[in-house]
């Protein structure tokens, strides 16, 4: 059993294994036709898009996976880099962790003249950007890369069924130095009882309208002609709880990006469909509220654990835009109790 990688050694170990047979050098393509060299060159030194080599990967059977794997084929390249890693995200679906997955090799914070994006510049010479709007995140992107045509570029983006999102996004809402135990947070005697508590949740929910929902995934959908949230979830129904788009045509502001778009009920999958798609990150869980303060676990658990009733949620489904009904109908928000147009006080 040979290995081509060491060809030049296949005369010597011939003459070991079996003397009577005399190796014979095969004529490479560049030696057929020289004239064609060139053409060889740009495809033997075409460098694949972690996206391109996934896409080889998953389409492979078990032994293409082996053979794949053993060559340390989705291994990141060490080569100085000009990618950009975006995290173009909804609040409070994941865009912690998300971000963190890029920032373990010690990014450091760089300057941002526009106020809601966050920019850091990695030892390997990445760029990742943070923004919970499209349009913010794609003019820099499209900034970044007429310097930098050459790099990779990867958005990632995630979304979160709407009955653990409403809780975490109230939560977030009572002010994060609540949550900080050095900011003099994290004080169960600051806090109001549980049932007052579950009553502010209430009147958040009935007067609650979120335009921050439609700010992120709609514009990327739309550039990548992703279709609907129906169409992607049938597509993370089978890849496992993600959809991998891309990349965007040479009109987007995002040309040539990938889009992954995940799913926050299958996480626990995502530190393996990082190492699939960009190997060269490694996927940090952000830390949720009990997590920080586990003295107001009792206090969080009363609002992640409350049942909307069928008013409440069809007040939060006639106060949304048409992206925030979208995403009701893909989680079946209101199926539980048959839709019945209730009177609301």
């Amino acid at each position: 059993f040979l290995r081509m990688e060491q060809s030049d050694s296949w005369p010597a170990i011939l003459a070991d294994v079996a003397p009577t047979v005399q190796f014979v050098h095969g004529i490479s393509r560049e030696e057929q036709c020289p004239n064609l060299t060139e053409h060889f060159r740009a495809l033997t030194d075409n460098v694949m898009t972690s996206a391109e080599k996934f896409s080889i990967y998953q389409g492979g059977n078990e032994y293409v996976r082996e053979w794949l794997d053993a060559y340390g084929y989705l291994n990141a390249s060490k080569r100085q880099s000009k990618d950009i890693y975006a995290v173009i995200n909804t609040p409070k679906m994941g865009t912690g962790g998300l971000t963190s997955t890029a920032l373990y090799r010690g990014c450091a914070g760089a300057e941002s003249n526009v106020k809601e994006l966050s920019i850091r510049t990695c030892p390997d010479g990445q760029t990742v950007f943070r923004t919970h709007k499209f349009m913010i995140g794609s003019k820099a992107i499209q900034q970044h890369r007429e310097n930098n045509p050459e790099g990779q570029c990867l958005i990632v983006t995630a979304i979160r069924d709407p009955r653990s999102w409403f809780p975490s996004k109230f939560l977030q809402l009572l002010g994060a130095a609540k949550f900080v135990e050095s900011s003099g947070g994290c004080n169960i005697d600051e806090w109001p009882s549980k049932e007052a508590l579950v009553s502010e949740f209430r009147e958040y929910v009935h007067n609650s309208f979120n335009p921050a929902l439609s700010s992120a995934i709609p514009g990327l959908l739309g550039e990548f002609g992703g279709g609907g949230l129906k169409e992607q979830f049938k597509i993370m129904d089978k890849n496992g709880g993600y959809s991998l788009l891309g990349p965007a045509p040479p009109q987007s502001p995002v040309a040539g990006c990938n889009l992954l778009f995940l799913r926050m009920e299958q996480s626990n999958q995502w530190p393996d469909i990082f190492r699939q798609i960009a190997p060269e990150l490694q996927f940090a869980k952000g830390l949720a509220r009990k997590d920080d303060c586990p003295i107001l676990s009792e206090h969080i658990k009363a609002i992640t654990d409350y049942e909307m009733t069928t008013e409440e949620k069809y007040s939060i489904y006639e106060n949304g835009d048409d992206f925030a009904v979208e995403w009701l109908d893909a989680y079946g928000y209101m199926n539980e109790d048959p839709l019945k147009v209730p009177s609301i006080a």
